[in-house]
């Protein structure tokens, strides 16, 4: 009986599975802790321009969020939408 031996076999695989998933885990925590720092700054440079635009020029957000959104292909008023029946 050899059971000592695949018993061996068998912790030493699940020592490596184990160490893989943390370090693939390690990786994926890294990953989201940089997307949610660059989501973060990018957040607070559109806010910072947005506040910006309404101290010194009076455009509040409305007002360019009504603007941007006539920039968009798909407006009301655009010619790529079906007219609505």
């Amino acid at each position: 009986m050899d059971n000592g031996n695949s018993l061996g076999q068998i912790m030493g695989t699940d020592i490596l599975i184990t160490l893989g998933a943390i370090a693939i885990s390690w990786f994926i925590l890294r990953w989201l802790v940089r997307v949610l720092k660059v989501t973060l700054a990018t957040a607070i440079k559109i806010a910072l321009v947005v506040l910006l635009l309404q101290l010194f020029f009076g455009i509040g957000p409305e007002r360019l969020w009504e603007y941007l959104s006539q920039l968009s292909p798909f407006h009301a008023d655009s010619d790529i939408l079906p007219p609505k029946p």
